[in-house]
């Protein structure tokens, strides 16, 4: 039991200079560790930190790429489609001017790409509505 109470105690000391309400502090936290409160309160921190430790474990790279990687991952396909079709492409036509340089069907990159655009736009104004589901 000592061992929960010693850093508690030094953490006292640090937010309460003040000696009177240190002590008082102090007192209770000793009633807390006779009545066996404290350690009901140490086991269930325990358990949370536990239940965190499996909860984070649980979501590897494959499971977090269909949580949140769908969205960046089509976001930055069509960055890279936009930067091949409007830049890499025409620089590469004209350093190599008899070589063919694939197109990209740019109107429905252009289309896919603004629609996430607006899911994002709709999305981060439901969060400032506070409206949002699924937190």
């Amino acid at each position: 039991m000592a061992a929960f109470i010693t850093p508690i105690a030094a953490l006292l000391d640090r937010i309460l200079p003040d000696r009177a309400a240190n002590q008082a502090a102090r007192e209770k936290l000793s009633e807390m560790a006779v009545s066996g409160e404290l350690q009901q309160i140490m086991g269930q921190v325990s358990i949370d930190k536990s239940e965190a430790q499996a909860a984070a474990g649980a979501k590897n790279a494959f499971v977090q790429f269909f949580i949140a990687g769908w969205r960046p991952a089509i976001g930055w396909l069509c960055g890279l489609g936009l930067l091949w079709q409007f830049f890499l492409a025409p620089v590469l036509g004209f350093f190599y001017p008899g070589h063919p340089v694939p197109k990209i069907n740019t109107p429905d990159l252009e289309q896919l790409l603004f629609a996430l655009l607006g899911m994002g736009t709709l999305r981060t104004v439901d969060k400032l509505k506070g409206k949002a589901s699924g937190e």
